[in-house]
Formats: C-alpha cells, structure tokens, sequence
C-alpha cells in the first residue's frame, strides 16, 4: 500500500519506495523530492491554490499566453491614459501572464463565512503587523484594523461592505439596549518564513489567513493560525496571490511572545 504524505490534512503526495532518491512525489505535477520537507516547501511556493481550494477561497487564474496579450493591451493605453483602473488592470495581468493567482477577498469572506461564535473564519492583515483587529459594522460589514477601534492611530486596512456576512450575532445589555455580539476582536497575524519573504517592505504586502480563535478586542491575543496567504494588493478588493504556506510548530510559539 503506498503510503501517503499530507500537510494540513490534505493529501499532497506519496512516497515511492522504489525511486533512488527523490522518493517523495508531488501529487499534483508527479515531481519527485528527496524528503518531505522538500515536497512541502514545493507544494506551499507552486500549488497555492489547491491551499485556496481546502480554505474554500475561490481564486482566478489565466492561460499565460492570452493573459499577456491582455497585459499588453493595457500597456499600452497605460502609456497615454491615466485612469486608475487601466493601472489596476495592467498589473493584474502581469501577475496573470506571470503564472501567478487573483483573489477576490469580498468574494472570498462571503464564501467561507463565520465560525461557530458568529466571527469571520478568514483574517487580512498588512503583513508587517503582529495583531489583526475586526470592527463588526451594521448589515455584515466590517473593518480590519492595525489597533483597536476606537484608538486615536487605528487605520483602516480592509474594509468589507453590506451583505458581505449574515447580520452579526446581537447580545442584549439591557432591557431596552441590544448590541452586536462581540463587536470589536483581534488575533494574531502570521509570520512569513525566511524562504518567502519577499522583495520589499512588508508593509507593501497583505496577509490572508484562517483564525484558530478570535479573542475580545480588550484583551491579548494569543491565538495560532493555518494556511496564510502572502497577497499583494492592487486595489480595494484586488488581491495578488504570491505565496500560501502553513506555520512550523516553532513559528507558532515564537508569534504568541511578538
């Protein structure tokens, strides 16, 4: 029976006792590594969205031939117009003819919805930030925030519009005062490995991620988290997809002490 190599309950491949030396094969390109660890690195830098695929977070990809002829299509308007969204367009398909990924993170939150406690499943975050605060606003919106609501230096990175989640969970104060539930709340953001840190400033570049647990605003967090993904933004929405990986057990201890 061959046995079979998975990360994040995922299945990612199996090894093959009779290779030589790259015994560890890929599961999705049949391209042979010398150990797990090896295989696993593959898998977060090349497969992201079979990761996007197990965070239900649908993301758009494009043959490279046709998307750089679109790429050139906007180069060149770009060179006599200013319209921001020719701008927004032409590094989009750069990213596409580039064999990278596009997300949509309002289509994205819609989709994989609250957990359990009526709290977003997903986090984003400017990736050189050690918390994430959410501000749950009125018909399913809300904002991500550098600091807690409220706070003279929060700024808003992310803002989700209406109907992005059900209506939010309410919990009743008193008998005439009725408030949504648990409405501001933080979490940890996830480190970037040395091996994908990109070129640049961090602060150029956007985390997304699924929560192991939401705490109140008021207090610390200390909570783990699985699967980010390193973003590049392009516009409110727009998101590039560089690279999706899970956190080492060592990785996860040193982001509680941050």
């Amino acid at each position: 029976m061959t046995e079979k190599i998975t990360m994040n309950d995922k299945v990612i491949g199996h090894l093959n006792p009779r290779a030589y030396k790259k015994k560890y094969v890929c599961a999705f390109c049949e391209n042979g590594y010398i150990s797990d660890n090896f295989l696993k690195n593959h898998i977060r830098n090349t497969h992201a969205d079979e990761v996007a695929k197990k965070m239900n977070v649908t993301t758009v990809e494009m043959d490279p031939e046709s998307a750089d002829a679109k790429y050139k299509e906007y180069l060149e308007a770009t060179k006599t117009r200013k319209e921001e969204y020719l701008h927004d367009l032409k590094k989009v398909y750069k990213a596409l003819k580039d064999g990278k990924k596009v997300i949509d993170i309002y289509e994205a939150f819609k989709d994989t919805g609250v957990d359990d406690d009526g709290n977003p499943k997903l986090a984003i975050s400017r990736a050189d930030q050690k918390e994430c605060y959410f501000h749950k606003e009125d018909e399913g919106a809300g904002l991500f925030n550098e600091s807690r609501w409220g706070s003279d230096e929060r700024k808003i990175d992310v803002r989700l519009p209406g109907d992005t989640f059900e209506e939010w969970k309410t919990e009743r104060r008193s008998a005439n005062w009725e408030t949504i539930k648990q409405r501001d709340i933080v979490t940890n953001v996830p480190l970037v490995p040395a091996h994908l840190l990109p070129p640049g400033h961090l602060k150029n570049y956007y985390l997304l991620w699924e929560v192991d647990e939401w705490k109140d605003a008021t207090k610390s967090s200390t909570a783990a988290v699985g699967d980010p993904f390193l973003l590049r933004r392009v516009n409110a929405n727009t998101f590039i997809i560089f690279a999706a990986w899970d956190l080492t057990d060592v990785e996860k201890i040193v982001m509680r002490g941050l």
